[in-house]
């Protein structure tokens, strides 16, 4: 700080208040870097090249991004499973005792068996309509839709193609094709499921990482499932059904594709699963990387403490030379000149 005794009383009242100024704005800086730690003009530190800043900046951006859509759909996948246990722990051990009663011939066992899949039948659907937030988890592209139809329209669509057989084996082969048919062929996939292909390659959640939900409800797993329980349901109808022989050749062919639905979502578990681990490992990875580039924008950021800690003393040792100064001038007069 120089300031000029050569300079008239309004020019040096000027340069005073311009240097109070400047050692004010200072020690704010400097306060700033101790009581935070952090660099009060961070280009400064820098000189002027912000380049590395500005790409961990993106790079973090890009990151939380990452994380955001891996824990999205970590928990999408995680209800998707959910969905897919609990038919398994409601029906999947049921197509052993059907096809061991069936085998038996028991009328009372297989009647029991007969009405106990309609209420199964609700319970299932109701489980592969799963949802997070206001997304279906199992309808493909259409998030915004229950991907099956209630389970009441299910069984009377199925009620109907089969009461339409002469024979148990007729009706068995009539449900079979339903569930069966290609879309575009009047089956399933046209009255009863209302999901969409799920566009290809998925979500991104970590760099060069996509995943997507390798399960709707379409899979055959499900559809099995679905068949077999209409084909149970169907024994205690009036009609192809009326007698034992018949009613033991549903409720064996039911115990079947149950247990075929059983195979099929364990393997959509499987697939599901993997999908779950690449999540998993993406999420890991980004939180590593976003760890390091953290440390790094820290050490870029950071005010040494010690450095700005003596360069606030000295600004406040010339904050008070300088009021020491104005004061002294401020009592200058002529008469103590001469």
């Amino acid at each position: 700080m120089s300031i000029s005794l050569t300079t008239s009383d309004l020019s040096r009242g000027v340069q005073l208040r311009r240097a109070n100024q400047d050692i004010k704005a200072q020690l704010s800086a400097l306060s700033h870097e101790v009581t935070t730690g952090r660099r009060h003009d961070l280009a400064a530190s820098q000189k002027g090249d912000m380049g590395p800043v500005a790409f961990i900046t993106s790079r973090l951006t890009t990151l939380d991004a990452l994380s955001s859509n891996a824990a999205l759909v970590g928990t999408e996948l995680e209800s998707v499973q959910a969905a897919f246990a609990s038919v398994q722990s409601l029906v999947g051990d049921k197509g052993t005792s059907l096809i061991a009663d069936a085998r038996v011939g028991n009328a009372a066992t297989m009647g029991l068996h007969a009405r106990q899949a309609a209420s199964d039948m609700a319970s299932v659907v109701a489980a592969f309509n799963v949802s997070a937030g206001s997304r279906f988890l199992l309808a493909g592209a259409a998030t915004d839709t229950a991907p099956l139809s209630p389970a009441e329209d299910i069984m009377a669509m199925t009620r109907a193609i089969a009461a339409a057989q002469p024979t148990a084996g007729d009706a068995i082969a009539a449900i079979d094709a339903w569930f069966d048919a290609p879309a575009g062929g009047g089956g399933f996939l046209d009255m009863a499921f209302h999901g969409a292909p799920a566009p290809a390659g998925g979500v991104a959640v970590g760099p060069g990482t996509k995943v997507e939900n390798p399960a709707d409800a379409s899979a055959d797993g499900v559809r099995q499932t679905l068949k077999g329980l209409a084909i149970a349901a169907f024994a205690a109808e009036p009609g192809p059904a009326a007698d034992a022989g018949a009613a033991a050749l549903l409720i064996g062919a039911a115990g079947e594709r149950l247990l075929a639905g059983a195979r099929g979502l364990t393997e959509l578990q499987a697939s599901v699963g993997v999908a779950q681990a690449t999540v998993e490992q993406a999420a890991t990875r980004n939180d590593a990387e976003g760890t390091g580039l953290r440390i790094m924008h820290d050490r870029l950021a950071s005010a040494d403490p010690y450095e700005a800690a003596t360069a606030l003393t000295d600004a406040e040792s010339r904050l008070e030379k300088l009021y020491a100064l104005t004061a002294r001038l401020s009592r200058l007069s002529l008469m103590d000149y001469l």
